[in-house]
């Protein structure tokens, strides 16, 4: 898991709406992906060691956490992963971020 998405996945969702974008000044942060208004998927080095460091830049921001906890996609989201990079690679298109390839459980 940690090898294909290039670490590990935080899940932050926030009260209403927030720029996410200072998390990059993070240096545990490697991506940034919006899912929706207030939900949010962070690709750091170590969940577990790196959610405190991102929940207090999420709440030095000024908005209030609703839930922050470590997201571990299913083998079948791995997968679809690998194979849209792969497809990526032999330039037969795709486009689609991880977080597209990676579906939210239900």
């Amino acid at each position: 898991r940690r090898s294909a998405l290039n670490g590990e996945v935080v899940q932050v969702e926030v009260e209403g709406e927030w720029d996410a974008r200072q998390l990059h000044n993070l240096p545990v942060v490697r991506r940034l992906h919006r899912l929706a208004p207030g939900r949010y998927w962070v690709v750091v080095d170590n969940a577990g060691r790196d959610t405190p460091d991102v929940m207090e830049a999420v709440r030095s921001s000024g908005v209030d956490v609703v839930s922050i906890r470590e997201y571990r996609p299913s083998f079948a989201e791995v997968f679809a992963t690998l194979v849209r990079r792969e497809t990526e690679s032999d330039g037969g298109g795709g486009g689609a971020s991880d977080a597209i390839a990676l579906q939210l459980r239900r």
